[in-house]
């Protein structure tokens, strides 16, 4: 029996030994800092003044990146400037072409000597250059301001077919026959035809219809405006006089409501033609 219980002290005094063994000195346990927060799931961990070559390489990423986004916003702001020192020309559009020249004299002679001149000097420019709207579209609108209506509309379809997106020259030429809408509305639907946006062409549409009191084709066409733009004033501004017209008053408040969040500066809107 005392040999058993020796045998049991040595084997006890070996345990003893070998956790005295395993436990770590004071120098392998880190200190905790008075600042320290436990760290949330998720939290950045990441010690400030800690950085590794990863680090340095998504820093020198970021780096470029900006670089390349202050590059572009740079190029931007430039070309907002210098769009802004263009001039604004007759029409709303700019015009750069082979007929720069003659196209500025006309604007020249349209302020300073009336349509007379201005006419002449844009036919001249209209011979050089075919392919833009805007100096047809000119020389429509001075047609109109001194009374000669047929050459005026001879001028606006000329400057349409040019460019069969320009439909301010169709709605001019609209707005020019008056009372005889309801009878050129065929031939107008047909020049209409191949427009090749969409948008334009059902808004115009719809404005035409609603001209006309088609309430039923003009909503139908500003829908399908809004099929192609869901967010088109136009479209909307169409919708709230169709609305308007057949008395459902409440549906043509929201879209008025509606258009002018969008576009309080909508010259329709401002004007409300549709319900003139």
């Amino acid at each position: 029996m005392k040999i058993v219980m020796q045998y049991l002290t040595i084997f006890l005094m070996f345990l003893l030994f070998l956790s005295c063994s395993t436990t770590p000195s004071r120098k392998d346990v880190p200190e905790k800092r008075e600042d320290e927060k436990p760290v949330d799931a998720g939290e950045d961990i990441s010690v400030e003044g800690d950085t590794t070559e990863e680090d340095k390489d998504e820093d020198e990423d970021e780096d470029e990146d900006d670089k390349e986004i202050s590059d572009e916003a740079k190029k931007k702001a430039d070309k907002d400037k210098k769009d802004k020192k263009e001039r604004s020309y007759f029409d709303g559009n700019r015009y750069k072409g082979p007929a720069l020249k003659e196209f500025m004299d006309g604007l020249g002679h349209y302020f300073s000597d009336g349509c007379e001149k201005a006419v002449e000097t844009w036919k001249k420019a209209y011979s050089k250059d075919k392919n833009r709207p805007e100096i047809a579209f000119n020389v429509g609108l001075c047609y109109e301001r001194a009374g000669d209506f047929e050459k005026s509309k001879e001028w606006y379809i000329r400057s349409f077919k040019v460019n069969r997106n320009h439909f301010k020259s169709l709605y001019n030429y609209a707005l020019l026959i008056g009372d005889k809408l309801n009878a050129e509305k065929d031939f107008l639907i047909k020049l209409v035809e191949k427009a090749p946006d969409k948008v334009l062409k059902n808004n115009f549409l719809s404005w035409l219809h609603i001209q006309i009191n088609n309430l039923d084709l003009a909503e139908k066409h500003a829908k399908l405006s809004l099929k192609q733009d869901e967010q088109n004033v136009e479209a909307v501004v169409s919708l709230a006089t169709v609305y308007y017209k057949k008395e459902m008053y409440e549906l043509a408040d929201m879209a008025l409501n509606t258009a002018s969040q969008w576009n309080p500066d909508n010259f329709r809107l401002q004007r409300l033609y549709g319900f003139n």
